[in-house]
């Protein structure tokens, strides 16, 4: 992304401006610790998840979308899993934890963007959601945002 900026729209809050970060390597990421997270961020996620959810409920009943979203979430956690695996194992990383927190992320944004299929969301292209799925899609990894930057490895 080198010097551009990341803005973002979400329906929870205004614009937001974020300046893009990447740590150096697999270390470099595993060094972000949670005290840095920027937790309004996360928060501002949530609710869009949430907003999410009742949008697929009203298109479908809630038990219908509940099992098929974490039958989602089983399956992708299960399909990047050994991917994450094979990206530490070939960055000469041995650290468990962080394999299941890159997995876990993956995991995350499948789970939104099936979300945002199930909402049927008017501007899915555009979606926070959708941009996030489509960062991992082409091999980065959105960390997330700490402080006012937003990191991708």
């Amino acid at each position: 992304m080198g010097g551009r900026s990341f803005w973002r729209r979400n329906t929870c809050s205004p614009l937001v401006f974020l300046k893009p970060a990447s740590p150096p390597s697999w270390i470099g990421r595993r060094r972000l610790t949670p005290p840095d997270w920027n937790t309004d961020w996360w928060e501002a996620e949530e609710q869009v998840r949430v907003a999410l959810v009742s949008e697929a409920c009203m298109r479908a009943d809630e038990d219908t979308v509940m099992v098929a979203l974490s039958h989602l979430q089983n399956r992708a956690i299960e399909a990047v899993t050994e991917s994450a695996q094979l990206a530490a194992e070939a960055a000469g990383i041995d650290d468990e934890a962080l394999i299941r927190a890159a997995a876990g992320a993956t995991a995350q944004s499948i789970y939104q963007a099936g979300l945002l299929l199930a909402a049927e969301n008017e501007d899915d292209q555009h979606h926070a959601f959708a941009l996030k799925y489509r960062l991992f899609e082409s091999g980065r990894w959105p960390i997330g945002v700490i402080g006012n930057s937003f990191h991708i490895f």
